[in-house]
């Protein structure tokens, strides 16, 4: 596993990243964010919550002005965690330019003018652009890339695949690392400005969303929109009736009553639809 990340400017200048290719999403090559499982004695103690993608993990960098034509097809993925009462759940994320982001204590991360194209098969968590993101802001960024999320015995776990055209996941991931640095005790904002997805999401074990799939928010985590929209096709043939589509964010998220206060959808309209 790795623990090095990416904190700089990385400034495309416009050009084309092409043919970025991922086929088997191992621990050992993987950012390993996050993890209750990362304990001695834990069932699964070598088993956490790794990040895949143009970059790993970044902690307060900065990238901008770029393109990636990307071609995943994504047949293995992180071994399966167990949680202390026996549950599974998968957690393997997976975005085309960073698996996994956050702001460091002096740098906030920021994606600005970034498009992603191509296709990203996969069978497990996926964000278009980012896997995971815990606090920064993602603008002027368009995903087109189709993105597809099956679901394989043995390696997806049910409800464990959703599939996020910009973001997966928007939550705060405390880090297992105190070499990865994490500013703690102040309220993290997760913000996507001017972001479009244009690709067609399907998920077979999930919701399947223009914008952020999933989110975890409170008073200490907030979530925002700024003219954000999806124009691509959203499907999801999931057997959990509390997963489905959603333009911005999923059902099953968009509606817990708690959340609410901490989700500024910027006046925008969040259409959803339901399975079952």
């Amino acid at each position: 596993e790795r623990k090095n990340y990416f904190g700089g400017t990385f400034d495309g200048n416009g050009k084309t990243i092409s043919g970025l290719h991922f086929s088997n999403l191992s621990p050992e090559h993987g950012f390993n964010f996050n993890s209750r499982f990362d304990r001695p004695g834990a069932s699964n103690p070598n088993v956490g919550r790794y990040a895949f993608g143009f970059f790993g993990g970044i902690v307060g960098g900065i990238v901008k002005n770029l393109n990636i034509s990307i071609d995943a097809n994504i047949k293995t993925v992180c071994p399966i965690a167990y949680n202390e009462n026996g549950s599974p759940s998968q957690q393997t994320f997976f975005g085309a330019v960073a698996g996994y982001a956050h702001s460091s204590e002096t740098s906030k991360f920021e994606i600005d003018n970034v498009t992603v194209s191509g296709t990203i098969n996969t069978i497990a968590r996926v964000g278009g652009v980012v896997g995971a993101l815990s606090d920064g802001i993602i603008k002027n960024t368009t995903n087109r890339a189709n993105i597809n999320v099956t679901f394989v015995e043995g390696q997806s776990v049910f409800s464990y695949g959703e599939a996020g055209g910009i973001v997966c996941w928007a939550r705060t991931y405390t880090p297992v690392d105190d070499r990865v640095p994490f500013a703690s005790g102040r309220v993290f904002v997760a913000e996507l400005k001017n972001c479009t997805n244009e690709g067609n999401i399907h998920t077979a074990n999930g919701s399947a969303v223009g914008i952020v799939a999933a989110t975890s928010v409170n008073a200490n985590m907030k979530l925002k929109y700024v003219d954000c929209k999806n124009t691509g096709t959203l499907s999801s043939s999931s057997p959990n009736p509390q997963e489905g589509t959603g333009t911005l964010l999923g059902p099953r998220y968009s509606s817990v009553p708690s959340y609410i206060p901490h989700i500024d959808f910027g006046g925008l309209t969040n259409e959803t639809t339901r399975n079952g």
